[in-house]
C-alpha cells in the first residue's frame, strides 16, 4: 500500500470520527429523530457540507452551541495527542476542526 493511499485512509478514519462526534453530540442536544441528527446520519463524513453545519447553528441555541464546540475541542485535543497520528495528521485533524468550528460561529456585526 502507498503511503499516499495510507494518509488518505487516515484521513477519512479522521474525518469520519470528527462526523461521529458532531453527530452524536447534535443527537444529544436535539434528539435522535431530529431531522438533522437523521439527515447527518445518512451523509457521508467527506459530504458533511456548510449548509448542513449552518442549519445546525441556526437549529441550537447558544448554550447548545457551545456544548457541542466544547464536544469538538475536546475530541481535538485526544485525538491531536495520539501517539499514532504524524505531524501532517495532526495538522489536519486541527484544520479540520478549526474549519468545523469556524462555521458553527455566529458572525459577528462590526
Amino acid at each position: 500500500m502507498s503511503i499516499r493511499h495510507e494518509a488518505s485512509i487516515l484521513r477519512r478514519r479522521i474525518r469520519t470520527l470528527l462526523t461521529d462526534v458532531l453527530r452524536y453530540s447534535a443527537a444529544e442536544l436535539l434528539t435522535p429523530s431530529h431531522p438533522l441528527v437523521l439527515r447527518m446520519e445518512k451523509e457521508d463524513p467527506y459530504r458533511i457540507s456548510s449548509e448542513y453545519l449552518l442549519l445546525l447553528r441556526k437549529t441550537l441555541t447558544v448554550q447548545q452551541t457551545q456544548k457541542l464546540v466544547q464536544d469538538i475541542k475536546v475530541w481535538c485535543r485526544n485525538e491531536y495527542g495520539m501517539p499514532e497520528y504524524s505531524k501532517d495528521e495532526r495538522l489536519y485533524i486541527k484544520a479540520l476542526a478549526e474549519s468545523f468550528l469556524n462555521q458553527l460561529k455566529p458572525p459577528t456585526n462590526g
